[in-house]
C-alpha cells in the first residue's frame, strides 16, 4: 500500500470533516496518515508516496500555516510525490452582492495556489484541485459535501491504481 499522508489546516473544523472523510475512505486500499499542519515535519517527506493538503480558505489564499510550510520545503523535495489538493470555500452562488462575487472569482481560493507551491517543489499533481463549499465563513459544510470529499477520494484511488 502507497504510504499516504494527509494535512490540513483548520478554523471552524470544516476542512478537518473533509480531511477526515477523505482519510475514512482512502483507508485499506491507501496507508493514510492524517494530521493537523502545525504537527508536520519535513522528515515525513521521507516515506510517503502521496501528500494531500487541505486548507480553508482565508483571504483569497491558503491559511498562514501553509504559508510558512512553504517557505521552508526545499527545492525538489516533493519530487516523486503525488499530491492532491482540496480547500474549504463559500460557493460563489450564494454571495449575493454582485461586486463581491466578482472580487471572490479574481481572487481565487487556496487550493489552486497550494498546488501551485507544491508542483514547484517537485510535486506530481494527481488530479485538479477540488473546493468543498461551506454555508458561511465560519460554516457548516453544505449538504453532500462530504459525499463529494468520499466521490474524490474514489477519484484519487482509481488514478493511484491505474498509475501501478
Amino acid at each position: 500500500m502507497k504510504k499516504t499522508l494527509i494535512i490540513y489546516d483548520s478554523y471552524f473544523g470544516n476542512t478537518k470533516k473533509i480531511a477526515e472523510t477523505v482519510e475514512g475512505r482512502l483507508k485499506g486500499i491507501l496507508d493514510p496518515s492524517l494530521m493537523q499542519i502545525n504537527e508536520f515535519s519535513m522528515n515525513m517527506l521521507n516515506d510517503i508516496q502521496i501528500l494531500i493538503a487541505g486548507s480553508p480558505t482565508r483571504g483569497f489564499k491558503p491559511t498562514e500555516a501553509y504559508l510558512n510550510l512553504f517557505k521552508k520545503i526545499p527545492e525538489h523535495a516533493l519530487a516523486g510525490i503525488q499530491i492532491a489538493v482540496f480547500d474549504t470555500r463559500i460557493d460563489p452562488a450564494d454571495i449575493h452582492s454582485i461586486i463581491f462575487r466578482f472580487i471572490v472569482q479574481r481572487g481565487g481560493y487556496a487550493a489552486p495556489k497550494i498546488v501551485k507551491e507544491l508542483t514547484n517543489k517537485g510535486g506530481q499533481l494527481i488530479l485538479p484541485p477540488e473546493g468543498f463549499f461551506v454555508e458561511k465563513s465560519e460554516g457548516p459544510l453544505k449538504g453532500g459535501e462530504e459525499t463529494r470529499a468520499a466521490a474524490w477520494s474514489e477519484k484519487i484511488i482509481s488514478l493511484i491504481e491505474a498509475k501501478k
